[in-house]
């Protein structure tokens, strides 16, 4: 089994959104607890969630790694 690391960047964009969406991932919340500094009271919805955090990917921000395994 091959595991491989990659950040999160435009190019990785569809995967990410894709793990968020599926049934059981977070796309209720886009992991965007924890950067309260780019989330107000008028930003709580899931769809401005997303764009922030697409945003943040367009940008050059970190946000995580997605893990790829390979069998």
């Amino acid at each position: 089994m091959k595991l491989e690391l990659i950040p999160v960047n435009q190019e990785r964009w569809p995967d990410f959104e894709l793990l968020f969406e599926s049934k059981g991932g977070p796309h209720y919340c886009w992991c965007m607890a924890w950067r309260k500094i780019d989330v107000d009271s008028q930003d709580s919805a899931k769809a401005n969630k997303k764009a922030l955090m697409r945003r943040r990917i367009d940008e050059g921000s970190p946000v995580g790694i997605l893990a790829y395994v390979e069998n």
